[in-house]
């Protein structure tokens, strides 16, 4: 799991407009991107976005059928000119193992300033 934050000072950026650059990021340098999921929801009591999307794992000479599979749930907000992201990524087949540890994690999350 990884929390990243990014001021965001200078720019006018929405969770829409964030949201949208993320997916569309992600359709163009990610290898085999899917979204499977994606939805408002709260993180830290403030309004976010969540998406949840697999990714094959493929080297330049990589077979990609013995490319592992990756499942990733990204998780952002705003507040003030900050962007909160928390983002949390395991192979397919292990992803619902830890979903409910990362979720408690999720739901601890405050912001305090």
């Amino acid at each position: 799991m990884t929390v990243s934050v990014e001021n965001l000072s200078g720019t006018i950026k929405t969770l829409d407009v964030v949201t949208k650059q993320n997916i569309d990021q992600a359709n163009k340098n990610l290898p085999n991107f899917k979204l499977i999921e994606s939805n408002m929801t709260i993180l830290a009591n403030n309004p976010a976005y969540k998406i949840v999307s697999t990714v094959t794992n493929s080297g330049l000479d990589a077979d990609p059928l013995d490319s592992p599979q990756f499942q990733t749930m990204t998780i952002w907000t705003i507040k003030g000119d900050i962007m909160y992201t928390i983002s949390y990524s395991q192979t397919t087949s292990e992803f619902s193992r830890y979903l409910p540890i990362i979720q408690r994690m999720i739901n601890s999350f405050e912001i305090i300033k």
